[in-house]
């Protein structure tokens, strides 16, 4: 009988390492598919549910800044790096920092466990992540000097020149197989910064653009750049493209109110570190 009991506990206890897995492998080829293609990253930022739902708020020792830089960095973070596992418990307040830690780190693949998605996960811990954002501006600023990097300013006084330049733009993203953050330089010292989702070229020549804006971070845009600047030509469709939302007008968005900039691609080595974390987590 004793026998039986000792066969029937270690059965038992088989067939749940054996289920939890099945669940584990499940969940992981369901993330490493969509996490290695260009097609995929897109439909994930594509869906408001993937993205940051707090606007770029915030700034360095209670200033009112504005984090941009790193809202746009760290939504290419999570984009990559968040593997959402709502079938586990949900992690103390202490795991929700480490969590942060790791994804700001940007070194490997985090669990992040009892949520579905960045929208949720934002939402339930939107202070913590603020804190996040202001702390990495502020290390960036003081320590790393980025800073410096929105004083760099493109000049380009022609229609030509701004389609050379575009041509520049699209042939990197075409050959980067990912998403490029780039800094927005206004007149003076003023900086934004965006991530380009997607970049598509039409038979005459002119470039349409499809963009992340962390002053409205769920509503991805597709416009046609100006002629001599990267704004939006408002004489174009400006058209949402989020799903749920594909075409919709979109010609009050933020973007549209901006003075003149042109922009300057950042960053590149740090998504190389997250297409080789991925790599790693799903070989």
């Amino acid at each position: 009988m004793l026998k039986k009991i000792i066969l029937i506990s270690f059965l038992s206890q088989f067939i749940l390492i054996s289920s939890a897995f099945s669940k584990m492998d499940k969940s992981k080829t369901s993330f490493c598919g969509p996490h290695q293609e260009k097609v995929g990253l897109l439909n994930i930022l594509r869906t408001p549910a993937n993205l940051l739902p707090m606007k770029n708020t915030g700034g360095m020792f209670g200033l009112k800044t504005g984090v941009c830089w790193w809202h746009s960095r760290l939504q290419r973070r999570f984009t990559y790096l968040a593997h959402f596992r709502p079938d586990l418990p949900k992690s103390s307040l202490s795991g929700v920092k480490k969590i942060l830690r790791k994804i700001k780190r940007g070194k490997e693949v985090v669990i992040i466990p009892g949520y579905k998605n960045l929208e949720e996960f934002g939402k339930a811990n939107g202070k913590w992540i603020q804190k996040s954002l202001n702390a990495w501006m502020a290390g960036d600023s003081l320590i790393r000097q980025t800073w410096i990097k929105g004083l760099v300013k493109k000049k380009i006084k022609t229609e030509e020149q701004l389609q050379a330049y575009l041509e520049e733009i699209y042939k990197e993203f075409k050959s980067n197989k990912g998403l490029l953050v780039q800094i927005l330089n206004f007149k003076g010292v003023s900086a934004h910064a965006w991530i380009i989702l997607n970049m598509t070229k039409n038979s005459d020549g002119k470039f349409e653009l499809e963009v992340l804006d962390s002053n409205k971070p769920q509503a991805p845009v597709k416009f046609t750049p100006d002629s001599i600047t990267m704004n939006p030509d408002l004489t174009q469709d400006i058209l949402y493209t989020s799903v749920g939302n594909e075409g919709v007008d979109a010609s009050k968005h933020p973007l549209t109110k901006y003075s003149d900039f042109l922009t300057i691609t950042y960053f590149r080595k740090e998504e190389q570190k997250l297409k080789n974390a991925v790599a790693t987590y799903c070989r």
